[in-house]
């Protein structure tokens, strides 16, 4: 088929109202998706570094994740340690209360109350953990668990590249060797028997403690329970040493964890400073070009009026 011939002033005003098309679809395209950057073709080199300041955000969003969990855990073993402290509290209260009296009935009765404690302390030690992370009380040496104690924080988008490792600690102090029945011997044993007849071995982290046997009952009982309340005392000043460097590494955490919700928002607005269209100018842009696009269909029509005039001579 031959192709059909159009004037010099037809073919301009055409080529005119093409270009005019292209620019109102790309306006309208601007204006739906709010950027002037969709694709590589509307400019490489913006949308390039947008992206790449784009995937660096959404890799620190997904830190994040990590980061207010472990802020969670540790919060968590903050809470186990007020308790216990609490409760270590009211042992030395009823221990002391204990030296007051001459009855060793009352005596036992207050030994019961205080081993009552004891477990309470073992069981809210057991029970602070946090999506089977214990930060307080570790695992056993030799057990294939242990360094699921520990928590390994990722603040970069790469891995290993910015970390920071929180490890726990056994409240029971420091976890010895296993026994010959695959027991933990720890250093630090808060247990007691039943009735009025406590055992208590307590030491500070590091340091070799005495073992105290105590009949609640008998009649030597006094020294041995001063020894038992500054025992005690000193266990507590290690919970709280312990307490305060989670609490240090709690704030590293929180700082680090604003810093990369602000070091996100950077990228972002980085990335839209590339892409994002200005709605103002975009709509007057459209409002232009549907102007100049109804003109053209009118230049259109009056460069055709030369061939039909020489139509209208032939008819």
């Amino acid at each position: 088929m031959d192709n059909i011939s159009l004037s010099s002033g037809m073919r301009t005003n055409l080529l005119s109202l093409q270009n005019t098309n292209e620019l109102l679809n790309r306006t309208q395209e601007r204006l739906a998706t709010g950027r002037k950057v969709n694709s590589a073709i509307d400019g490489p080199a913006a949308y390039f570094s947008a992206l790449s300041l784009t995937d660096r955000s959404e890799a620190l969003e997904k830190r994040l994740d990590g980061i207010g969990q472990a802020i969670q855990t540790i919060k968590a073993s903050e809470t186990g340690l007020e308790t216990i402290r609490s409760m270590l509290d009211q042992a030395k209260a009823v221990a002391s209360d204990a030296g007051d009296k001459s009855s060793a009935s009352d005596r036992r009765t207050l030994g019961t109350q205080f081993n009552e404690i004891l477990r309470q302390v073992q069981t809210v030690a057991r029970d602070t953990s946090y999506l089977g992370v214990n930060l307080i009380q570790r695992s056993s040496p030799g057990d294939a668990t242990a360094d699921d104690q520990d928590i390994v924080l990722q603040f970069s988008e790469r891995i290993n590249e910015s970390t920071l490792v929180v490890t726990g600690f056994n409240i029971y102090g420091p976890v010895g060797e296993l026994s010959a029945t695959g027991e933990a011997e720890r250093a630090l044993t808060l247990s007691s028997s039943t009735g009025a007849f406590t055992s208590l071995q307590i030491q500070s982290h590091g340091q070799t403690g005495d073992s105290f046997e105590l009949d609640w009952g008998g009649t030597d009982f006094r020294n041995t329970l001063r020894t038992v309340i500054s025992q005690i005392e000193l266990f507590d000043d290690q919970l709280q040493v312990q307490s305060s460097q989670l609490a240090n590494q709690l704030n590293v955490i929180t700082l680090r964890e604003e810093f990369t919700k602000n070091i996100i928002n950077e990228f972002e607005t980085g990335a839209d400073k590339l892409t994002i269209a200005d709605l103002n100018e975009e709509g007057a842009n459209l409002l232009a070009l549907q102007t100049s696009q109804q003109l053209g269909v009118s230049s259109l029509s009056l460069a055709s009026q030369a061939r039909q005039s020489v139509l209208r001579l032939l008819g």
